[in-house]
């Protein structure tokens, strides 16, 4: 095996487990807005004290508000994994991110 395939090899897995946790984080993070927000405790001091930065600066009354930075951060995940993966085809990268800016 040649080293430029190990590299390879390597660096797919690396950014296959970062794309995992960052999945796992989204969600967990999405889970936890809706729990609290189901509840009516997503002004509380507890909720602030906790989680505050995922709804710091945003309107928390409307449930697209409550989730806002979660939707950047999947916004970011996408324009991120468009980048990666499809480094080799510049079309479909280009339409890719076209879609991911007309829809967020």
């Amino acid at each position: 095996m040649t080293m430029d395939i190990l590299s390879l090899m390597i660096w797919s897995g690396y950014s296959v487990v970062l794309t995992a946790i960052l999945v796992l984080s989204i969600l967990s993070s999405t889970w936890i807005i809706y729990s609290y927000r189901r509840s009516g405790e997503i002004n509380t001091d507890e909720f602030k004290a906790l989680y505050g930065t995922l709804t710091e600066g945003v309107n928390t009354k409307t449930r697209v508000g409550s989730f806002w930075k979660i939707l950047i951060l999947i916004r970011w995940t996408l324009t991120m994994l468009s980048l990666v993966f499809l480094r080799e085809s510049i079309g479909l990268q280009i339409i890719s991110l076209l879609i991911n800016s007309v829809f967020f």
